[in-house]
């Protein structure tokens, strides 16, 4: 038996359904889909922001916030550059969260929300490995030098 690598599986199924649902989130009280094809597109350019940045095959890419369709589309992205996911889960102080972007060496790290974005300043800048911050919550308010939203 072989098998595939899940992003050329994920990739199989964007060309053949590309207007099916691939993930469904809650925006207020409503429940929003989000297509294989729009899904792709996010992966693409996450994907090729993250080698344009600098990022190579085996690199690490944090992933710090709660299970969201943003997660799991840049931990797909992380994956299609060739790149390692570094998940820290959404809960972790900021000695734990520090810790695990310095023992992995990540250089990048997407975050959730304000909590998780705080809890990254020892490791942002001059004090730490981290040299770019992309928030998937577009409000938060951000240190605009090393850090972007998703959107």
């Amino acid at each position: 038996m072989t098998y595939d690598h899940l992003v050329k599986l994920i990739r199989r199924q964007i060309a053949a359904t590309p207007n099916g649902v691939a993930m469904r989130h809650k925006v207020g009280a409503e429940w929003q889909g989000i297509t294989y094809g729009e899904m792709g597109r996010k992966i693409d350019a996450i994907a090729s922001w993250l080698i344009d940045t600098g990022v190579a095959p085996g690199d690490r890419v944090a992933l710090f916030g709660p299970n969201t369709p943003w997660w799991s589309i840049a931990d797909l992205a992380v994956m299609a550059a060739g790149a390692v996911t570094v998940p820290i889960y959404a809960t972790n102080t900021p000695d734990q969260a520090e810790h695990i972007v310095r023992d992995a060496g990540a250089t990048i790290a997407f975050v959730g929300g304000p909590g998780q974005y705080a809890n990254l300043s020892g490791v942002r800048g001059p004090s730490g490995p981290l040299t770019s911050i992309v928030a998937f919550d577009a409000g938060i308010a951000l240190d605009l030098t090393d850090s972007c939203s998703l959107s």
